[in-house]
């Protein structure tokens, strides 16, 4: 095998598939810790692969100048370590040489050890084609999702996110961790009637991480998994069987009860504010009245903090409401308007729906994010 590469386009290449890669693999597969390269003259294309046998992700560089045909297996460490030192507008010619790799570039030389090629498993990287949208507006509508999914992954389909196609122009995505739930809407053109898929959530985010922000990005359904293509790398996620039955969480109008319109930055410095006092597991206490919303905490011995916000207060609010802050901090962090509008039901232990506004004060239907708040009374019993 030997090749001359663009040391940028080495860098990318090899700091996304490092994601994909387990840092430490089992004894016996090894090779699960290093990236695939695969030069082909014909093709005069070299393809970098990675998995961690829940996703796996080829990236693709037509640039190369394939002078040998060749396939070995290296540190997925260390091709990203190489990749980083070497200069962004250096040409690095690699060969494979007796077992080894070696990379050499303008100033310096590196060579890495191969390993046994000869198990490393392939994923369908082909499917019948199910929607196409813009590349951003995916990895937006995931980053405002992707923080409900639970963290625990407690059973096969907490921890997982839903993307859903129902014919028309638009792609749903979804996840929950059975306190709060956030759904995302992309424009898209759809290339079915409709398609459901649930997919790790942690697994997605790696193969998303692969995407240049231009372009555009495909779905592809084949049998058990997912495949989402983009300029110039392609990315395998295994399915999962179930998830929750989300779309009953998502109310069929939005609640009308009482409104709080706030800006996003006035609350998030609010939080940052009572912060200062609060411990991990302290709620914080949002109190409505007119034209302020008022937050506050209270940590026992460690004292109280307050902070205000203006706010246009519409509708019969509750006497107070508390939630997780890092549920609330979460929401903030989705939404990417200036304001957020806080819908409350009419009972105070119903869901808080938060959405975002536009400058004109029209509530956007792309985003909303569904929260249960905490039952004080519960908790000062002790009840679980």
């Amino acid at each position: 095998m030997k090749f001359d590469i663009d040391g940028e386009e080495l860098n990318r290449l090899a700091r996304w598939l490092d994601k994909l890669a387990p840092g430490r693999a089992e004894s016996g597969r090894e090779y699960l810790s290093g990236i695939l390269i695969d030069a082909d003259v014909e093709s005069a294309t070299i393809t970098f692969s990675a998995t961690d046998l829940e996703s796996y992700g080829v990236g693709i560089s037509k640039d190369a100048i394939v002078r040998e045909s060749g396939r070995v297996i290296v540190s997925a460490r260390l091709l990203a370590a190489i990749g980083k030192a070497c200069g962004k507008t250096e040409t690095l010619k690699c060969q494979n040489v007796s077992g080894t790799v070696r990379v050499v570039g303008k100033s310096a030389t590196w060579e890495m050890p191969t390993m046994d090629n000869q198990y490393w498993p392939e994923f369908e990287m082909s499917g019948d084609l199910s929607a196409t949208c813009n590349t951003a507006d995916l990895v937006r509508a995931f980053t405002r999702v992707h923080a409900a999914a639970d963290k625990a992954m407690m059973s096969p389909c907490w921890g997982g996110i839903a993307i859903e196609v129902i014919g028309g122009e638009r792609l749903k995505i979804a996840t929950t961790d059975g306190y709060r739930l956030a759904v995302a809407y992309v424009d898209c053109e759809s290339f079915v009637t409709e398609a459901h898929v649930v997919v790790a959530t942690s697994a997605l985010e790696r193969a998303l991480s692969g995407s240049e922000t231009s372009g555009d990005t495909t779905m592809s359904l084949s049998g058990g998994t997912l495949v989402v293509s983009g300029a110039g790398y392609r990315a395998s996620v295994r399915r999962l069987a179930e998830f929750p039955k989300w779309q009953r969480l998502v109310p069929a109008e939005l609640p009308s009860h009482a409104s709080a319109k706030v800006d996003v930055k006035d609350l998030r410095n609010a939080l940052a504010c009572t912060s200062v006092i609060r411990q991990s597991d302290t709620p914080v206490v949002m109190e409505l009245s007119l034209g302020e919303l008022i937050v506050t905490s209270t940590s026992g011995a460690h004292g109280s903090a307050s902070a205000t916000c203006e706010a246009e207060i519409t509708g019969e609010p509750h006497e107070f409401v508390a939630l997780n802050p890092q549920y609330l901090s979460d929401i903030l962090t989705g939404i990417d308007a200036q304001t957020v509008d806080m819908r409350f039901s009419e009972k105070p232990l119903g869901l808080v729906v938060c959405v975002p506004v536009d400058k004109s004060g029209d509530v956007m239907d792309d985003y909303l994010h569904l929260v249960r708040p905490i039952d004080l009374a519960r908790r000062t019993k002790g009840a679980p």
